[in-house]
């Protein structure tokens, strides 16, 4: 382009940029190979699993079932079960602090944020990057909380 740099995806993920995120999500484990991604977590049962896709930009996944152990209480566990639901999602200030640790792992901690998306009681914080110093185009993180 004539007016801005434009910055593409290359290279992999390594497997300490994955156990970092998996670390913030509270996933316990090592990072190992299944097809084309990394894996941590419990595919076949309780508790969570995070993949990430090696090849560059890494786009990844994350899901929580059963809760298999109790968490400390105060400290974000990736097993914690759900609060009751009364049909209100948490505030925005709430979920934006809850979405930290996470975006923080992801490099992310300078991302904007907008918490303003309601999925019925799940609220979603978009985190949009930057990428030297400029907003990035189709790069968002969402975290559901």
């Amino acid at each position: 382009p004539d007016e801005a740099a434009v910055h593409r995806a290359t290279g992999t993920v390594a497997a300490a940029e994955v156990a970092r995120l998996a670390e913030a999500l509270g996933i316990p484990g090592t990072p190992r190979t299944v097809d084309a991604s990394w894996v941590v977590g419990d595919e076949d049962g309780p508790g969570a699993l995070l993949k990430v896709t090696k090849q560059a930009p890494g786009t990844w996944t994350f899901a929580r079932t059963t809760p298999v152990e109790p968490c400390e209480p105060g400290k974000m566990c990736a097993n914690q079960s759900p609060p009751e639901a009364d049909g209100q999602p948490v505030s925005e200030k709430a979920a934006k602090a809850a979405a930290v640790p996470v975006l923080k792992a992801v490099g992310q901690d300078d991302a904007a944020l907008d918490a303003g998306q309601l999925m019925g009681d799940v609220r979603v914080v978009n985190a949009d990057p930057k990428v030297d110093g400029l907003p990035t185009y189709g790069w968002s993180t969402g975290v559901q909380v």
